[in-house]
């Protein structure tokens, strides 16, 4: 596991965390595309980033995914590699289109209790996000799959705009 780890579950407040899907079944052998599942490596690295994770103390509080079947299957595989049940996930279809406008519309649907969100699904409209949010170059912000960026946020999900956050680390799964 990285050394990174920031210390006390509570050292950043509110945090954002985006993960990107893990690696799927090519494009072509599945359709529709929105059914593709994850190939080995994808369920390896879901639970690599889940341990990550718990050993970080960055598990979320709050799990809102994609319901297209490589972003299910990563949410669900991160909860039951954390510790975590999968009763609680919230799906929503309009994170599947990957929009910035319909993932900040996402993210002002969740309460206000929650410190730490989740959210699971696609790119490019998870690398856009985090570099607006992060007020960081969107081209520079990669994503690749099982890859979770982690951006420290302002209190209220509802009142989101451009460089509110500030990225605390991308953390991927090691490759083979």
């Amino acid at each position: 596991m990285p050394e990174s780890s920031p210390g006390p579950e509570t050292e950043y407040g509110r945090e954002l965390l985006l993960l990107r899907h893990g690696h799927a079944v090519p494009h072509g052998s599945v359709e529709p595309d929105f059914d593709r599942p994850l190939d080995a490596r994808g369920q390896s690295d879901t639970a690599w980033i889940a341990r990550w994770a718990v050993d970080a103390r960055a598990v979320p509080d709050f799990v809102v995914a994609s319901p297209a079947q490589r972003a299910r299957e990563t949410a669900e595989g991160f909860c039951h590699a954390a510790g975590l049940s999968t009763e609680g996930i919230r799906w929503r279809e309009r994170i599947y289109d990957s929009r910035v406008s319909d993932l900040l519309a996402v993210l002002a649907e969740v309460p206000t209790e929650p410190r730490r969100v989740m959210l699971v699904g696609h790119n490019p409209g998870f690398e856009l996000v985090a570099g607006l949010l992060a007020h960081a170059d969107p081209h520079r912000v990669r994503l690749a799959t099982a890859t979770l960026a982690r951006i420290r946020m302002p209190a209220d999900w509802g009142e989101l705009n451009a460089g509110d956050g500030e990225m605390i680390e991308v953390v991927k799964p090691p490759r083979r």
